[in-house]
């Protein structure tokens, strides 16, 4: 779900072009935040517009009005909720985005965390990429961690002592993110020539990402707003990046609440450029040599 407003409105007009009313807008709006968490607010019914439009069409209805009463009561309901969230929660991401927290990842994280592995201080290293879209993110995390491994005496090991946990709203997303093809365009979006002769092959027009950086990554569909399951956590790292700003600052509270309790004592978060914890919660400290997001679980 990153950065899901910055996706060009590129869907071709059909001929029957729909147009959104206030009320049309607000009944949407609302029911959308209820069902994903993701906060309209009052200027996007163009967005509304633009990606609801063609959905609205292929369910049958006249109307945005008709298709809200479908949503809510329609035998279809869920099949169609899920398609608009898949549209408007649509994922905008590419490799290594914004590089400080990958670098980082390598530089500082790691370290601490084989450092406990070594020591037997802990058994694993857990990590949850929060919102991975269709999986740049949890991919690029799996390479950093696979050339910080060759540098140490135990290079194999990663594929028993890392696991990468990948989430999105989105189970379209998921199920590409699952696939790991991606084309020409995608490949183009922040991936090094270096990391995409080692970890790709080029398969009828598409790359695929090898077996050796899928084999630590698991994925699965999740509502950040939701309870999480009982095979979630604890993590030593959570990125949770380009999703926390779509959100209402009482959602920003409990889903960093969230965050502090499925960490480790002294875990660390990752957030988006422009993103911060400080006003919605107390729980964590900035890492103090950085001048990304970044920060520790404060010890409790």
């Amino acid at each position: 779900m990153h950065n899901q407003h910055h996706k060009k409105d590129t869907m071709k007009p059909s001929h029957q072009r729909l147009s959104i009313n206030a009320k049309e807008y607000g009944l949407l709006r609302d029911y959308i935040q209820e069902l994903s968490g993701i906060s309209l607010g009052e200027l996007k019914s163009y967005l509304v517009e633009n990606r609801l439009g063609g959905l609205v069409l292929e369910s049958g209805c006249k109307s945005f009005g008709d298709f809200y009463l479908k949503l809510k009561h329609g035998p279809e309901a869920a099949s169609f909720r899920e398609k608009m969230i898949d549209l408007i929660s649509t994922n905008e991401t590419f490799w290594f985005r914004d590089k400080h927290p990958f670098d980082k990842l390598e530089t500082v994280v790691l370290p601490s965390l084989y450092g406990k592995l070594r020591d037997g201080r802990s058994s694993s290293i857990d990590i949850w990429c929060a919102a991975c879209s269709t999986g740049q993110e949890p991919y690029s995390i799996s390479m950093k961690v696979i050339d910080f491994y060759k540098k140490t005496p135990t290079n194999a090991a990663y594929g028993k002592q890392v696991r990468i946990f990948a989430t999105d709203i989105s189970s379209t997303a998921i199920c590409k993110a699952k696939e790991g093809l991606y084309d020409a365009t995608a490949m183009k979006r922040g991936l090094d020539q270096h990391y995409k002769e080692a970890h790709f092959k080029e398969k009828n027009k598409l790359w695929a990402v090898s077996e050796e950086v899928k084999k630590i990554v698991t994925f699965q569909t999740f509502n950040l707003k939701d309870a999480p399951p009982g095979n979630f956590g604890p993590f030593d790292v959570i990125f949770l990046r380009h999703v926390i700003i779509y959100f209402s600052d009482e959602l920003k509270k409990t889903i960093f609440d969230k965050m502090a309790r499925l960490l480790k004592p002294g875990g660390f978060l990752f957030l988006g450029n422009g993103e911060n914890a400080a006003g919605y919660s107390n729980g964590f400290k900035k890492v103090a040599d950085s001048d990304y997001p970044f920060y520790q679980l404060i010890m409790k």
